[in-house]
């Protein structure tokens, strides 16, 4: 059986972080890696969905090695990046490592890991929930914004790298969690 990093990405909105979160609970041999990110947590976000570090914490653990790949991805400069602990660790132990990432980290994430690397897109049903999700976690959000956010997310030419893209069905998420585990148990097969 072969060790995967199953990279999970989508829309802000489309429910990647309860998808994994739930398909973790049910695959015990999948690791959940979470980002480091330098901004503030929202009222809503818990210890679960990242490591929250000050800007000077998280330039300390890029220089230590800890983080190994991050970005920048708003005009803010907030940024987020990957654990070497919980990827790269996991993965030369044999478990499996699932984890969310955006568009930009993509490339880095398919040179360096190459074979062992899964891309599963989560495309959400209902845009119009979607709109609304973004709202609710984005008060003052504007429908520009929303616009740029939702070509960026569903640009043909990005969507076309991933290996898989999932639904996540407006209220029947379970179909979207049970695709994702069908995934990694093909996957993970002994080749």
């Amino acid at each position: 059986m072969k060790s995967n990093l199953f990279i999970i990405d989508g829309p802000s909105g489309s429910g990647k972080d309860y998808l994994i979160d739930e398909v973790v609970k049910k695959q015990p041999n999948l690791i959940k890696a979470i980002n480091y990110t330098d901004r503030k947590p929202r009222p809503d976000e818990n210890k679960n969905v990242y490591h929250f570090v000050s800007h000077d914490e998280f330039d300390r653990l890029i220089k230590s090695g800890e983080i190994f790949e991050w970005e920048t991805t708003r005009e803010d400069g907030v940024r987020y990046g990957s654990s070497k602990k919980e990827v790269i660790e996991n993965l030369n132990k044999g478990k499996n490592v699932i984890k969310v990432t955006g568009v930009i980290r993509w490339d880095y994430f398919k040179s360096q890991f190459q074979e062992n690397a899964v891309f599963i897109f989560i495309k959400p049903s209902d845009m119009k929930a979607l709109k609304e999700r973004l709202r609710d976690k984005y008060p003052g959000i504007s429908e520009n914004e929303i616009k740029i956010r939702f070509q960026n997310a569903f640009d043909k030419k990005k969507l076309a790298k991933y290996d898989f893209v999932v639904e996540n069905p407006e209220g029947h998420p379970e179909q979207a969690i049970n695709k994702i585990i069908d995934i990694i148990s093909e996957q993970t097969e002994v080749k």
